[in-house]
């Protein structure tokens, strides 16, 4: 297999004043890329006479530099700052000196409505205002046609204590106390059976268990049912 034939061509740079020679095609094209060698620089084959300008060569011209028509090479331009992402030794921004109230306003406002809710159920519920019971006989001068019970809590191991006050229809009236519940029952039954009233009017301390207040009203709730009484109504109290 043949050798490929090479091509030497002196090279003369303009600038420089200076002369190479014998240099081969390969090392012409490498300098034109790397920018040692200019369009305006001469050239020609070795052990020739005639200068050329190498932008003028096919050869070569197409190995010269060209600068870009977009970019601009102008100084002022080239030393404008370039804007990155980041700097060295910057200092972060500085937090706001007030910080935004509206989110913790709102909290606020939540806990504060929600405090107000359950306090308010909690007052209704152990709070109820309710007419307090009186140990003492009631004077039903002013209240005619109406039986109050009254049942006052003793202590946790006595049973509580029943106490009467009545006038009926009829025009019988009385008061008894020191009863007990099934002799209070046959007190009303025997009440009743004289004349009717118009209300029947249970007052219980508060301390009392609420199954025993709920008796009575069962056992009274069927004179109502049999029209001898009209209402029956039942209070709470602290006063023995």
């Amino acid at each position: 297999m043949s050798t490929p034939k090479k091509f030497y061509f002196d090279v003369w740079l303009s600038q420089g004043k200076t002369v190479y020679r014998d240099v081969p095609y390969e090392v012409v094209t490498d300098w034109l890329q790397q920018g040692r060698l200019l369009g305006e620089d001469r050239i020609r084959p070795a052990k020739s006479e005639e200068w050329f300008m190498i932008d003028k060569v096919p050869a070569f011209s197409g190995f010269v530099p060209r600068v870009d028509p977009l970019r601009t090479d102008e100084k002022a331009e080239a030393l404008e700052p370039v804007e990155t992402g980041f700097a060295w030794g910057q200092k972060p921004e500085e937090e706001e000196a007030d910080p935004d109230m509206i989110p913790l306003i709102d909290v606020s406002l939540v806990l504060l409505i929600f405090f107000m809710m359950t306090s308010s159920v909690a007052a209704v519920i152990s709070n109820i205002a309710v007419p307090a019971a009186d140990r003492n006989i009631i004077t039903l001068a002013d209240e005619p046609q109406v039986l109050s019970i009254g049942i006052n809590f003793i202590s946790k191991t006595e049973p509580a204590a029943y106490q009467m006050n009545w006038q009926t229809e009829s025009g019988d009236h009385g008061a008894v106390r020191g009863l007990n519940k099934v002799d209070c029952l046959k007190q009303v039954e025997a009440i009743l059976d004289k004349g009717n009233v118009k209300e029947i009017r249970v007052a219980a301390h508060r301390s009392l268990a609420f199954g025993l207040i709920k008796d009575i009203g069962a056992e009274l709730e069927k004179y109502r049912e049999s029209g001898k009484v009209r209402l029956i109504r039942t209070e709470l109290g602290e006063k023995k």
